[in-house]
């Protein structure tokens, strides 16, 4: 049978030959515990040094709180031999053994003759609004400062280092009551650090956490230069179509830097990447121009977002902005893999998360020149929409994009009107408002400042408008009768091709020629009296069958 219960016991109470879980004892006068089991017990009397005595077989499991000054007292050899004792009171009178898992969370008075030699007492943590964490910029080490100690307290701060393994730093608060940890580097990122503190011979107390903030304004931590200044016009011999010479990057170095990590990418295009670099020595401080995939590049490149190992210049459609950045690590190795399709900048700062001592970037623009769009061909071409779509490489480059339209051969033109926006990175155009079944010119054209490029001309007829409803058939040779749906003249001996020859059905129709019952089709042999032609009009829908008859040999 268990019980709970909880509340004040009445005076001099006694509990026994029971079970109690959960059990709050709160006695104002002595409580008497006899050949009981108690399980999860929290003792916190409401006047000091109240007795609570455990006679008898008693015995007491799970957690105990002792959350006031008490006696714990009687005859019973194994009360609190199997509980894990937390002792939050500044004092305790204990008459009968404790087990070895007692812990206390202050300094704790323990009397009697059984239970003092077992009791471990553990260091009140710090509280968390008492630690600050500073995450300095490179070179500046970073701080923990932890307040409100008793002179002597050694402060303990967990955190990851550079392989992201827990590591500690220690420092003993001054006669101040305040501890500073200085860490070399936390890294630029924001993170966390675990903090305890231990007091005298006490065991160090439960670990504290405490987050922190990333590294501010590290962009020009390192001075980063290259062929253009920052924020200038990279040159058109490092574009992809100029030339694609990769270009040169120089830096500062930075001490105790293990290695340099170098990145190119372009914000404008989602961080596509151009060029990186991992494992830099740390005594190298340049990479010379043009020497992407050399024996002269130092580190490992990887595989940019063209799917090329190293160096890939700038092509974008419009002006984009370009970033190289640099940064030094504490670890001379990043565990990054090359992957063929290009890795992201994603995985790059993954990769260098948390070993970043500093960085410098420098930014560029490139401005591609005026590419003339080609390749123009028909895409869709669709009856009674009046309307073309064309296809075509893109204007890269160019200001403004248009398409004309011509009815004479290209002799005159006019501008075209499009349903699209038309920009330098646009592809197709859908041209509206043309006439049915006409013979069109089609020319792209781009301009960007005074230039004018334009595509070759393609020709195009559009289609009619409405699908043909004619389902009859004509022909010089024989006599065909559309009102009486009959064909004659047919000479005896006739073989179905050219009989089928001699006849032509309506502009989109077709037919084909069947036995009498009109569903068995002749594909083959002469024609005989009885024979059907059933012709189908363009529309898919509309059908005339007409009979045939062979003229007597």
């Amino acid at each position: 049978m268990s019980k709970k219960k909880q509340g004040k016991l009445p005076a001099l109470a006694v509990l026994s030959t029971m079970a109690f879980a959960g059990l709050v004892m709160s006695p104002a006068q002595a409580t008497t515990i006899v050949n009981s089991t108690l399980k999860d017990v929290t003792i916190a009397p409401t006047a000091s040094n109240e007795a609570i005595s455990f006679n008898g077989t008693t015995s007491v499991t799970g957690n105990v709180q002792v959350n006031a000054p008490v006696t714990l007292d009687g005859d019973s050899t194994n009360a609190l031999q199997n509980a894990n004792v937390v002792l939050n009171t500044p004092s305790l009178t204990t008459n009968i053994p404790l087990g070895s898992n007692v812990t206390a969370t202050q300094t704790v008075a323990v009397g009697g003759t059984q239970g003092g030699s077992h009791v471990t007492i553990k260091t009140a943590a710090p509280a968390a609004d008492k630690i600050t964490v500073t995450n300095n910029n490179y070179p500046v080490s970073d701080k923990v400062v932890v307040t409100g100690l008793s002179s002597g307290d050694t402060i303990t701060v967990y955190y990851k280092d550079a392989t992201a393994v827990i590591t500690t730093q220690t420092a003993q608060a001054e006669s101040n009551g305040i501890a500073t940890v200085t860490i070399p580097q936390l890294g630029t990122d924001a993170g966390t650090v675990w903090v305890t503190c231990t007091r005298g011979s006490y065991t160090e107390s439960d670990r504290v956490e405490k987050a922190y903030s990333a590294e501010s304004n590290l962009t020009n931590s390192i001075e980063v230069t290259t062929a253009f200044a920052n924020n200038g016009v990279i040159p058109d011999k490092y574009s992809m179509d100029g030339g694609n010479t990769s270009l040169p990057v120089s830096w500062k170095a930075v001490e105790n830097a293990q290695s340099y990590a170098l990145i190119m990418y372009d914000p404008d295009a989602n961080n596509f990447v151009h060029w990186m670099v991992k494992d830099i020595d740390k005594a190298v401080t340049s990479i010379g121009e043009g020497k992407s995939r050399t024996t002269a590049i130092p580190g490992f490149e990887l595989t940019n977002y063209f799917g090329e190992k190293g160096y890939g210049g700038p092509q974008p459609p419009i002006t984009h902005n370009y970033k190289i950045v640099v940064y030094a690590l504490n670890t001379a190795t990043i565990n990054l893999d090359d992957v063929g399709f290009g890795v992201s900048k994603g995985a790059f700062d993954a990769a260098i998360s948390g070993k970043v001592i500093a960085k410098g970037e420098i930014t560029g623009k490139f401005i591609p020149p005026l590419k003339a769009p080609d390749y123009l061909s028909e895409m869709v071409n669709l009856k009674g929409t009046n309307t073309i779509t064309l296809s075509f490489s893109p204007a890269f480059g160019a200001e403004s994009v248009w398409v004309q339209q011509s009815i004479d051969n290209g002799v005159t033109w006019r501008n075209s009107t499009v349903k699209e926006q038309l920009t330098a990175e646009s592809w197709q155009a859908t041209v509206q408002d043309l006439t049915a079944d006409t013979e069109y010119n089609f020319k792209v054209s781009a301009r960007k400042g005074n230039q004018t490029l334009e595509s070759g001309v393609f020709t195009a007829r559009t289609a009619r408008n409405l699908a043909n409803t004619d389902a009859t058939v004509t022909s010089i040779d024989y006599t065909v009768d559309d009102t009486a749906e009959t064909i004659e003249g047919v000479a005896a001996n006739t073989d179905l091709a050219t009989f089928t020859g001699s006849l032509t059905p309506a502009t989109g129709a077709g037919l084909k020629v069947y036995e009498a019952d009109g569903t068995t089709e002749v594909t083959t042999g002469n024609l005989a009296t009885g024979m059907v032609v059933i012709v189908t009009a363009e529309d898919g829908t509309t059908k005339k069958m007409y009979t045939v008859t062979v003229s007597a040999p």
